[in-house]
Formats: structure tokens, C-alpha cells, sequence
């Protein structure tokens, strides 16, 4: 998928939760004319909202997924990366900078995160992750496919900022928010990725090119 460019910095939404993310910064204007907003993901529903709003979008995994999501396995998620490896690359090749965001513990955000990374770094494209770990009510599962995917990008030497669910409270608390419900608590997410991807942003030069920065942790 070739893209029209119009800035230098690219921001990429994996996945449902990354997509949810970068969905909510654009229909907040939290996104100047500096960024590119791109949506990836395997399911199609989510994709074609994202469309309606402006957002680029593209199909993960056409052949293997079917349309129809990753059903929360990792590894369908980093086959349909695999998969896409062609329209991928297209879509992220001649930025300054690209900015990943995922939600990790499910299917394609944590599969698919570390594959574009690594091409990202085989292409010399400078980039970052903004990752959110599940929360505790998620269950053990998805906690340990997060904690998996975490380490392969760390490993890899990705700069990594984790959303933590610690952090999330505590904005939630600064937010004046008292009962910490499901809705509420997504809500407070996307506005600690959005924070994160903001101080990226803010870091970045005149030209669009990154300063360097150590690894932030989320703890």
C-alpha cells in the first residue's frame, strides 16, 4: 500500500487496541499536520471505521485471517504481519520516523509489533513503540503473551515505552476519576498513549528526526 505523504513522521495503530488509540488522537485533533495516521489490523470492521474518519488504513493478513481478526493468538498475528510484508513496507518506507502503538496480550498488536519493528530496522527507519501491557483483569494468559512480546522487542534493542497499568491509575486518580470501571479505565489508556506519543513527538527536531532517548519502562 503506497501512501500519499504529507508529513515526514508516520504514527501506526496495530491491532484493535493500538487502532482504538490512534483513533481517538485523531478525532480529538491531537495530530498535526506533522504525522501520518496509519491503522493496521486483521479484522476489517474496526479498519473500515477507521477509514470513515480520515485514517489510512490496511488489511493485515488478507489470506490467513480472512478479514476476521487474529482471535487473540500471537502467532496468527505475526503470520499475517508476515504475510503483508509487501504493502507494509510500502506504507512506512520514506518516513523520518515511524511511532508503533499497541495494545499487547491479544493477537495482532503483539504478534505483528516486533516483525514491523525489525524491518523498520533492517530499512534504517528510525522508530519507536508506544506499548500498553492488559490489565490485571485480563487474565494470566494475556499477561504472559504480553510479557513475551515485551521482552522480543527489548531484546532486540527497540526503544519501548510500557503504558502500564500502575500509571494508567495514576492519571486516572489525577483525572479525578473515583470509580475505575471498564469504560473508564480504556478511556484513561488511550489518554497515557496519546501523552507518550505527544512527549515523542515534542522531542522530535525542526526536520523530523529523533533525538536519542533511553528506554522508558512504564514503572
Amino acid at each position: 500500500m503506497e501512501q500519499e505523504k504529507r508529513s515526514d513522521i508516520l504514527l501506526v495503530g496495530i491491532g484493535g487496541g493500538g487502532g482504538n488509540a490512534l483513533g481517538r488522537m485523531v478525532d480529538a485533533g491531537r495530530l498535526s499536520d506533522r504525522v501520518d495516521a496509519l491503522a493496521m489490523n486483521t479484522d476489517m470492521s474496526p479498519l473500515m471505521l477507521h477509514k470513515s474518519r480520515g485514517v489510512k488504513i490496511l488489511q493485515l493478513g488478507e489470506r490467513l485471517c480472512l478479514g476476521r481478526g487474529s482471535w487473540a493468538d500471537p502467532k496468527l498475528g505475526q503470520g499475517a504481519m508476515q504475510e503483508s510484508k509487501e504493502q507494509v513496507c510500502a506504507a512506512v518506507r520514506g518516513y523520518n520516523m515511524v511511532i508503533l502503538i499497541a495494545c499487547l496480550g491479544g493477537g495482532t498488536g503483539t504478534g505483528g509489533t516486533s516483525v514491523l519493528a525489525g524491518w523498520l530496522r533492517e530499512m534504517g527507519i528510525p522508530h519507536k513503540v508506544v506499548a500498553q501491557s492488559p490489565f490485571h483483569f485480563e487474565g494470566s494468559k494475556r499477561a504472559e503473551q504480553a510479557r513475551e512480546a515485551l521482552e522480543q522487542l527489548r531484546q532486540a534493542g527497540e526503544c519501548v515505552r510500557e503504558v502500564a497499568e500502575a500509571e494508567i491509575r495514576e492519571m486516572a486518580r489525577a483525572m479525578g476519576i473515583e470509580k475505575f470501571t471498564l469504560v473508564n479505565c480504556l478511556d484513561v489508556a488511550d489518554q497515557v498513549i496519546a501523552q507518550q506519543v505527544e512527549e515523542i513527538l515534542a522531542k522530535m527536531g525542526a526536520a523530523g528526526r529523533p533525538e536519542k532517548e533511553s528506554v522508558h519502562t512504564g514503572q
